[in-house]
């Protein structure tokens, strides 16, 4: 393991495997509120979305860069991550813990 970081809204985990040629991102989103996974939530990567399986669960392969991930869900806040600078080789565990969004819609 290369690092990890664990926050109140998600945590990673940063691994090196010089085998890979291309970055795998994997999770688990959840919702505190429910103390359940979360499916059908969206894992956005710049101009790119994924989505959360059954699960909760989602995955994905990127190219060198450095990426903010963020987790969206109707009626629960947006988490979004810290810069990651990710290399070939690299893989990342990013587990989400999300809660239900108390802004009001109208003031």
């Amino acid at each position: 393991m290369i690092s990890s970081c664990r926050t109140a809204e998600y945590s990673s985990k940063k691994f090196r495997s010089g085998s890979l040629s291309k970055i795998v991102v994997s999770g688990v989103v959840y919702d505190t509120s429910i103390d359940s996974v979360l499916p059908n939530a969206a894992i956005v990567i710049g101009d790119s979305v994924y989505w959360t399986g059954p699960n909760g669960r989602f995955i994905c392969s990127l190219e060198e860069g450095n990426y903010k991930f963020s987790a969206r869900h109707i009626g629960l806040e947006v988490i979004t991550t810290e810069p990651f600078s990710l290399k070939k080789g690299d893989s990342l565990e990013l587990n989400f813990r999300m809660r239900t969004d108390r802004t009001p819609l109208v003031d």
